[in-house]
């Protein structure tokens, strides 16, 4: 015990951990784009010996497992989803650069919806240690300690639409789900531009099965009658490995990013709830069996005044979105008292 506690402290004071600590997101954004670079690569040799392509990704398999076990921490491995994405995403614009402006401006897009979805304040409630004494003390002789009204992790009051994320360890405004792929909350400061990422995601995939269908239709000779199923899948390894691994990291980006955007879109336009929400009222709902809809709950306002509020459209002036700052909303114009159903949190 006492040397794994004195290798510990030999590691903590160690100047290359610090840098590495300190760097972490670009060291494992820079590995993981070596790594997706490789598995292509090897993929993609001029060799017909598959055998040998299997024994060289293999190794890059065993290497990643050993410096995964010996120089990656919880904190880094946290990390891995987003940093994945990201390379993934990056070898795609790069291998389809091709479909020019319309690629361009989508590719221009992701990356600024995924920095502004990663580094935008999600809505951390915020409070001092002197405001979370005076809150416990007025909360507590009004008997309002409710784990609705007051977090009991971040010893405050929270605001309506609220949610405590035990990953970020904070109370989030109008939390919707906490994301792997932006390491962080989806919340009232960033949700729009979440959807938005989902999107341009979604349109990356779409602009990318074309380039690459349109690739293998020029260079490739192809006959599904004649060859099958598994004959054109041969062909098409044997044709270009690469375009078949890129394609491949489309689809899997593709799926999960219209199946969310679709989830997204439908909740915000038809409930105006967040997934938190929907997510806790199907649970009340099923629970007590009570029997309510959806859409009859407080901050459903249709579906046209719910899109325009949600994404801010303004319209040169046309349309008017409600601005509301959920990290200070602590009341609703609505009267909900604790009986009725629509309590969210």
């Amino acid at each position: 015990m006492m040397n794994h506690v004195k290798q510990e402290r030999i590691k903590s004071n160690s100047p290359c951990l610090r840098i590495v600590n300190k760097h972490k997101f670009h060291l494992q954004l820079a590995f993981s784009t070596v790594v997706m670079w490789l598995m292509g690569a090897i993929a993609d040799m001029r060799s017909e010996s598959w055998l040998l392509k299997g024994i060289l990704l293999g190794c890059v398999l065993g290497a990643i497992n050993l410096t995964s076990r010996q120089l990656v921490g919880p904190s880094m491995r946290e990390l891995v989803p987003a940093a994945s994405l990201i390379a993934s995403l990056l070898w795609i614009v790069v291998t389809c650069f091709t479909v020019q402006v319309l690629f361009t401006l989508n590719a221009v897009g992701l990356v600024y919806y995924y920095f502004r979805s990663w580094r935008t304040d999600p809505g951390y409630i915020r409070a001092t240690e002197e405001e979370k004494k005076k809150n416990v003390v007025l909360l507590a002789e009004a008997g309002c300690l409710d784990p609705r009204i007051f977090c009991t992790s971040c010893m405050m009051r929270k605001p309506i639409r609220a949610t405590h994320c035990f990953d970020c360890d904070s109370c989030i405004a109008k939390q919707d789900h906490h994301s792997v792929w932006i390491n962080g909350c989806v919340g009232a400061r960033n949700h729009r531009y979440f959807v938005m990422f989902l999107f341009c995601v979604t349109l990356l995939g779409a602009l990318t099965f074309y380039g690459s269908i349109s690739y293998w239709s020029s260079l490739c000779t192809l006959s599904y009658s004649e060859d099958g199923a598994w004959g054109v899948l041969t062909k098409l390894v044997a044709c270009s490995p690469w375009v078949l691994y890129i394609f491949t990291m489309a689809f899997m980006h593709t799926s999960w990013a219209s199946i969310s955007l679709l989830m997204q879109l439908f909740q915000i336009s038809v409930f105006g709830l967040t997934t938190s929400e929907r997510i806790n009222l199907l649970q009340r709902r099923r629970r007590y069996q009570q029997s309510f809809s959806l859409r009859e709950n407080p901050y459903n306002l249709g579906i046209a005044r719910n899109v325009v509020n949600f994404f801010q459209l303004r319209c040169c002036g046309l349309l008017k979105p409600a601005v509301v700052d959920w990290t200070q909303q602590h009341s609703s114009a609505l009267n909900l008292s604790a009986g009725e159903p629509f309590h969210t949190v």
